[in-house]
Order: structure tokens, then C-alpha cells, then sequence
């Protein structure tokens, strides 16, 4: 049994980067007892497919029966629910686990825990739509000055 870890970055003006993340996945796996692998997609961003970031594709490539797959937070999985929804069932078919280092409903595996990761999937959407939204409006502002 071992850990993989992953880390995502859009952009790199993120208040949450690569190194953030990296030190508290690193924890995580201490906390677990677990030898950890990285894996990471850095200017990549979180609504397109998995099939498309090389990083999360190695890293689910790599889980095994019993593994553990980690995240800092679930926003980092995916920005897109259906996405979302996708990966976290490619992570269940391999009977691993996947745990959010910020818990996030991944500390249960009942139905509590998979209604906290369904609701926090369609809120990391809906932040990615807002942050859109706004980036579109300040640039509409800048057009027209």
C-alpha cells in the first residue's frame, strides 16, 4: 500500500501553489504512514478532462488495490463536477482511496462522505464560472477605458 499524491496549478499566481500543496501532501502521508509518490499538472487547468493533464493520468495509472490517492483540497481534482464524478470513480473502480488533506467529506466513505464530495465538486464549478464571470467583467472594464 502506498500513496499518490497530486498537485494542480493553473496558473502561477495562485495564492495555493505547487510547494503548498507538495508540503501538505508530504504530511498527509507521513500522518498515514505511507511511502508517497508525486504526481503534478502545473498550468494546467482543473475543467478539462483527465485524459487531457499528463500528470493526473500517470498518477491514476500508478494506483493500485489499497492505495491511497491524495489532494490538498478536492478543488485541485477537477473544477468540472462531471469530471469530478469521473475521476473519483476511476479511484473507487481501483479500490483505492482518495483523501482531501483539507478532509472535505473524504474521512468517511458512507453516504455523508460522497454527498460532501458530490456538493464540494459542483461548488469548485461554480467558483470556476464565477472566477470566469469576473475575469470577463474586468476585462470588459479595461476594454472600455
Amino acid at each position: 500500500m502506498k500513496a499518490i499524491g497530486y498537485i494542480r496549478v493553473s496558473t502561477d499566481r495562485q495564492e495555493l501553489g505547487p510547494e503548498a500543496q507538495r508540503q501538505a501532501i508530504e504530511g498527509k502521508a507521513r500522518e498515514l504512514g505511507l511511502e508517497l509518490k508525486l504526481f503534478e499538472d502545473i498550468g494546467v487547468s482543473g475543467k478539462i478532462g483527465h485524459e487531457y493533464r499528463e500528470g493526473l493520468t500517470l498518477a491514476l495509472d500508478e494506483l493500485k488495490k489499497g492505495d491511497v490517492f491524495i489532494v490538498y483540497r478536492m478543488d485541485r481534482l477537477s473544477r468540472d463536477l462531471l469530471q469530478h464524478l469521473i475521476i473519483e470513480k476511476m479511484i473507487n473502480d481501483r479500490k483505492a482511496r482518495l483523501i482531501s488533506c483539507s478532509n472535505e467529506g473524504t474521512e468517511e466513505d458512507g453516504p455523508t462522505g460522497k454527498l460532501m464530495r458530490q456538493i464540494l465538486g459542483a461548488i469548485a464549478e461554480f467558483e470556476r464560472e464565477m472566477i470566469r464571470m469576473r475575469t470577463k467583467r474586468a476585462l470588459d472594464v479595461k476594454k472600455a477605458r
